[in-house]
């Protein structure tokens, strides 16, 4: 293969894995098998002088990736920041500078259109990872969640406001609004999996919104409020958040496959 790719820390046995024809890991020195590096055909069309947007876009879809692997309970893979270039006959190593406009905009939605359209017209793995990645790919909605679910995860101080918006989306997703959302959602028919898990989260919205103490609630801090909870509290209240949106999340995935599949 030719062109941009990511050094990478993980799993060296994680480059035999399938992942469809979207991503992938590789050895760019079968001498070297601790040095793994992430690639992916959407930088295709970039060239030398594109490492600015090349670092941003292989950034963000490693880090959607990342996220599930995250929800499948993978190997936990890192990037170092080093970008590589492949010319074919040699490697170089292409300086970047991180531009906020290019983050924000391959956040986004980091997958070219056209390079998307031929990999789909192509014959499609059948892998779990495959699977829920095309959702990240195909939604913009799903991708959203995805990258809220990875800030959160990377960074506590977001993880009660993204489980917050994990849960928003996800209602709105499920076409939950106005009135007796709890009876609209026991009401759907949905797997029991999601509705216990939305459930949990529902049961935590005033912790997320109120009480989650002065740093990772949702709301600003009230000095006039006695009940904020102590440190180790709030930090066992915020590790039980994480499991419950990691499961939210999961199963939301699995029920939106299933959805593809009654749908075709």
């Amino acid at each position: 293969m030719s062109g941009y790719s990511l050094s990478v820390y993980t799993n060296p046995g994680i480059v035999d894995g399938n992942y469809g024809p979207h991503v992938g890991f590789f050895y760019p020195n079968y001498d070297f098998p601790q040095h793994i590096d992430f690639y992916t055909p959407h930088t295709d069309n970039l060239d030398l002088n594109d490492s600015d947007v090349a670092y941003a876009r292989l950034k963000s879809i490693f880090n959607l990736v990342r996220g599930v692997f995250s929800i499948l309970n993978y190997p936990k893979v890192w990037e170092d920041g080093k970008l590589n270039y492949d010319h074919g006959t040699h490697w170089s190593k292409p300086t970047w500078r991180k531009h906020p406009l290019f983050s924000h905009i391959e956040k986004q939605n980091p997958f070219d259109d056209e390079i998307s359209l031929k990999l789909t017209n192509k014959e499609q793995s059948k892998g779990r990872f495959a699977t829920f990645f095309q959702l990240v790919v195909d939604h913009s909605h799903i991708r959203d969640v995805m990258n809220l679910y990875v800030d959160a995860i990377d960074n506590n101080e977001l993880m009660y406001i993204n489980a917050y918006k994990i849960y928003e989306t996800i209602k709105t997703d499920l076409g939950i609004s106005g009135r007796k959302q709890e009876e609209q959602l026991n009401s759907l028919d949905i797997p029991l999996n999601l509705k216990r898990n939305m459930n949990k989260i529902k049961s935590s919205t005033k912790l997320l919104n109120n009480d989650g103490g002065i740093f990772y609630k949702r709301h600003g801090h009230n000095p006039f409020n006695p009940e904020n909870p102590k440190s180790e509290e709030e930090l066992n209240q915020l590790n039980h958040i994480k499991d419950h949106m990691k499961e939210l999340v999961y199963e939301w995935f699995k029920y939106n496959i299933e959805k593809k599949e009654r749908s075709k």
